[in-house]
């Protein structure tokens, strides 16, 4: 019962590089700490080269990235690994862009699924009361919670968050996000065509702060979640939710 950890960094004006090495053992004892995983040997690399442009032109700043994780047990089998590479533009007009691809591995419930993916970030804030994070992707997902009878399987996802923030007044702010994410079959089966709806996830909220003085202020916070579900292809219950949050501090 054993953990070791080691860690080695690099920073720079334009290279920057981090490599991480984490070993618990299987019977560390977690009461003590919180160590979601045992039985693992984990090795994270993370390299990022960025360039600076001339003031002049529309792009200020452009960076490459390439990360990678492998995490493998005490017995060298392959438990999950993952690479990504991005590319990250900023602007002197206060939009900056990230596109991402994905490529991973997970050995979950006896069987491997390879899976990959794009994605793509927006933050924008050309206004000085207004801020814009878009997020938006596409990957191939595992169905962890299959329908009675059913294996887990690879299928395709689709996921977009939208967040915007408005600051009328130094006191005021208020947030909406839309969180969206769907997950449609990869193949026909058990009587669904291929690309037939698993589940669609819905989640809208509203948070209002007001900040009168120091000591005192408000929040509201008000989530609408709507899950709707193929039950002969998942076994997560559908429903909707309404949930409201009032705090005064």
């Amino acid at each position: 019962s054993n953990l070791t950890y080691a860690e080695l960094k690099h920073a720079g004006r334009n290279f920057n590089y981090s490599g991480k090495y984490l070993d618990i053992g299987e019977n560390f004892g977690t009461v003590l700490a919180f160590v979601p995983r045992t039985d693992i040997r984990q090795t994270e690399h993370e390299v990022r080269y960025m360039w600076d442009l001339p003031d002049t032109t529309f792009l200020q700043q452009m960076s490459s990235e390439l990360r990678g994780v492998v995490t493998r047990d005490h017995r060298n089998v392959v438990q999950d690994w993952m690479f990504v590479g991005e590319l990250g533009l900023r602007t002197k007009y206060s939009i900056n862009m990230s596109l991402m691809n994905v490529n991973s591995y997970e050995y979950y419930a006896g069987k491997g699924f390879q899976k990959h993916g794009n994605g793509m970030v927006l933050d924008s804030q050309l206004l000085k009361w207004l801020n814009l994070i878009f997020i938006a992707g596409t990957d191939t997902a595992i169905n962890y919670t299959p329908a009675a009878g059913q294996d887990a399987s690879l299928n395709n996802s689709r996921n977009f968050t939208l967040i915007l923030g408005f600051k009328p007044h130094s006191q005021f702010r208020l947030d909406e996000t839309l969180l969206y994410n769907q997950l449609r079959s990869k193949d026909a089966m058990v009587g669904q065509a291929q690309d037939s709806l698993i589940y669609r996830d819905l989640l809208f909220r509203s948070k209002l702060s007001y900040q009168h003085n120091r000591f005192l202020g408000l929040r509201m916070v008000i989530d609408y979640h709507h899950l709707q579900t193929n039950p002969l292809l998942t076994g997560i219950k559908a429903g909707k939710q309404l949930n409201k949050d009032l705090q005064l501090s």
